[in-house]
């Protein structure tokens, strides 16, 4: 999804169920100096404000749940709570180092659910590209990657998995998969869901490409599992 309908679904949400918040204060004077809206530093000179929703660049360093956004960070935020981030240098979340630049999406408890990459990187091994738009990677709270794009084909784990929309190699019916194009990992970094990208047998059953297969933590096959996205 676009950032800008993300933050506008955030804001839509806290705004229906209190519509009379009350608005944060400025703590310092002066165009460029730092303003405390609702607990975020702000610099003055940056801070957007429309209804309860602000926008701002950070003053300083701001905690949030899984990590601590640089200073210079582009953040918007609705009664203290961030929903986005663009952040201003590399930062660790969850223990995960994520480039300049990457964009961070919050719930509206403060944890964050989704990241775009700044520029292209290798985070565990796999390489992510840059994006500004769509639905962004996963990080499971212990660090680990729950969910990603892969950029190429790549062997997982024995399991042939493409996040490709390619309707020349995988066929019509991958228009309607969205996110369950990604591939999937649980916490301890094995394979969790992958959409194949070639014929394969996996554990004496055959596979077509453009299916899409799910396995226990210990690798076996769940020939049962909800499908995730």
């Amino acid at each position: 999804m676009k950032a800008q309908h993300f933050l506008q679904c955030f804001i839509a949400a806290f705004f229906l169920n209190n519509p009379f918040g009350i608005a944060g204060e400025s703590t310092i004077q002066g165009p460029s100096a730092e303003m405390l809206i609702d607990g975020v530093p702000c610099l003055g000179n940056s801070l957007k404000s429309t209804l309860k929703v602000h926008e701002c660049t950070l003053a300083r360093e701001h905690a949030v749940s899984g990590g601590v956004l640089p200073a210079g960070s582009h953040v918007g935020f609705m009664k203290g709570i961030v929903g986005e981030c663009k952040l201003s240098r590399k930062a660790a979340f969850f223990g995960q180092w994520l480039p300049a630049g990457s964009t961070l999406f919050f719930d509206q408890q403060g944890k964050m659910t989704q990241f775009w990459p700044g520029t292209d990187t290798v985070i565990q091994g796999y390489f992510l590209k840059a994006r500004d738009d769509g639905a962004g990677d996963r990080l499971h709270p212990n660090g680990r990657l729950q969910a990603i794009w892969l950029v190429e084909d790549k062997e997982i784990d024995g399991i042939p998995c493409t996040s490709s929309g390619n309707i020349i190699k995988m066929g019509w019916g991958v228009i309607s998969l969205g996110t369950k194009r990604m591939a999937y990992f649980y916490d301890n970094g094995r394979l969790r869901q992958a959409l194949l990208s070639r014929d394969a047998i996996i554990q004496s059953r055959t596979f077509k490409k453009g299916e899409i297969i799910s396995l226990t933590p210990d690798g076996k096959l769940d020939l049962i599992a909800k499908k995730l996205e």
